[in-house]
């Protein structure tokens, strides 16, 4: 009985060395490819960051790298700030333990002799990303192995939260001769409506789809007598103009109709399908009539573009505008809400410039947290620049609330406007998207977004000259494809 247990075990160690005499050669296959394997395992990095250095740049070890095993790439996607001084940057490696070197390997501009730098020895060695063209190179434990990424720590060529306009105009979509003295733009349906009017009373309306390609379709349009230019305004159905103290519309902006209603002195612009303004005192809503008294601190003309928007806090549809000339001739720089059967001010924390044509528009802002670069916040908010104040000046700064027009604060420089655009009011507001496009390697790739662009349309100087001229403008962070 105690022979048995070592019987079997000779038995199976025969059949054992039978089995791996018929497959020898396999098995000697598998092990050289298990051995390569493992020897290319031990050449991989596992992570790349920078090292702390809040004197160069706040958060800097905590800037992400995205490490491509198949190309050989190491980067960050999302780019350091503008400026960001990138000669001498320390760096922390996640390389196998196992590998027997480890280089940093920087090109030289002018002798053409690369500097390696042993990390295993010198880890703490300073590297000069800024010329480009460092690579890393790790061998394996054998020797027998190597693998070589480029390493690029990118760094923003322009300020990403800036708001960038167009380094020239160009021309209103206007062929007027005399030259056009009147402008107003607006959306209307899925295109971009452009009417302008010269002083022998000859008027266009040019018609784009694609306003960013400055392709406008323009013809004559008869305009009802004494029309009034900046009160162009358009629902979803229809475009609408006062002339005399009469409604008109028009559903193509050539054509126009009496809508035989009277006494209209102002249009604020579109509340849902209906068109608001103002019949003397009262406020009115076209074509249901639904009308009330208007408070008297709230303008009754000249006020900026009336935008509707929805909130999680309110049922209805409300309304904003700012700023323009109440009933008495007073200048107002205060936000008025509509929400369908009534006004209320919402500035109450800090107004605008009390003034008449402020362009007003809802847009987007970027905030970082904790003063940490990489935590990029971007907030919804509305954005007021121009107007012409009591005074018979301009205003020249933009301003932005963030809480729908409660509190208003000056821009920060990044949102100022540059110097080669003039002071101006009654400027006329066009949001378009610009579609990006881009290439990408990764599974879901994000090959196309959209970047919402501001077109501003005409305006007038302080002494009421049209600026023949449109400038388009974008935050740069908007056109930068989305991280994935």
């Amino acid at each position: 009985m105690n022979f048995k247990p070592i019987r079997f075990i000779i038995t199976g160690l025969i059949a054992s060395g039978l089995l791996c005499a018929c497959n020898k050669d396999s098995d000697d296959s598998e092990s050289e490819q298990v051995l390569a394997d493992v020897g290319a395992s031990s050449t991989i990095v596992s992570s790349f960051s920078l090292k702390y250095n809040i004197k160069l740049l706040v958060g800097l070890d905590s800037v992400f790298f995205s490490i491509d095993q198949v190309n050989g790439r190491i980067f960050n996607a999302d780019s350091l700030p503008v400026g960001t001084d990138v000669r001498k940057l320390q760096v922390n490696i996640g390389a196998p333990s196992s590998a027997s070197a480890v280089e940093i390997i920087m090109p030289s501009l002018y002798d053409g002799r690369d500097t390696v730098i042993n990390y295993l020895k010198n880890p703490s060695d300073s590297i000069n990303f800024s010329q480009g063209g460092v690579m890393l190179r790790i061998n394996s434990s054998n020797g027998e192995h190597e693998r070589v990424y480029s390493v690029n720590v990118n760094v923003h060529k322009i300020k990403a939260d800036s708001l960038q306009w167009q380094t020239s105009s160009r021309a209103l979509p206007s062929t007027l001769s005399p030259r056009a003295n009147a402008e107003k733009s607006v959306k209307f349906g899925d295109k971009f409506y452009c009417l302008t009017r010269n002083s022998a009373g000859q008027a266009q309306m040019a018609v784009s789809a694609s306003p960013l390609t400055n392709q406008w379709d323009i013809n004559a349009t008869q305009l009802p007598a004494d029309a009034m230019i900046e009160s162009l305004s358009a629902t979803a159905d229809a475009l609408f103009i006062i002339g005399g103290d009469k409604l008109y519309k028009s559903t193509d902006g050539l054509n126009w109709t009496d809508t035989d209603t009277s006494g209209w002195t102002w249009i604020y612009g579109a509340y849902g399908d209906e068109i608001l303004g103002a019949q003397g005192s009262n406020w009115v809503l076209y074509p249901s009539g639904t009308s009330g008294v208007i408070p008297a601190a709230m303008p009754v003309k000249a006020t900026s573009v009336l935008w509707s928007y929805t909130d999680e806090w309110f049922i209805d549809p409300q309304a904003i505008f700012a700023g323009g000339i109440t009933a008495d001739g007073s200048y107002s720089g205060d936000a008025w809400g509509f929400d369908g059967t009534g006004w209320g001010r919402l500035s109450s924390r800090g107004s605008l410039p009390a003034a008449e044509g402020i362009t007003l528009f809802p847009y987007f802002t970027f905030r970082s947290g904790n003063n940490k670069f990489y935590i990029i916040t971007k907030h919804s908010c509305w954005i007021a620049l121009g107007g012409k104040m009591a005074n018979g000046t301009v205003n020249t700064k933009v301003y932005t609330s963030l809480d729908n027009g409660v509190t208003w604060r000056e821009a920060s420089t990044a949102l100022q406007l540059p110097s080669e655009i003039s002071p101006r009011y009654g400027t006329s507001v066009i949001l378009t998207d610009k579609t990006f496009t881009s290439g990408s390697r990764a599974i879901a790739p994000i090959t196309e977004w959209d970047a919402p662009y501001i077109i501003l349309s005409g305006g007038y100087t302080a002494r009421g000259v049209l600026y023949n001229e449109q400038w388009t403008g974008v935050i740069n962070r908007l056109t930068f494809k989305p991280l994935q």
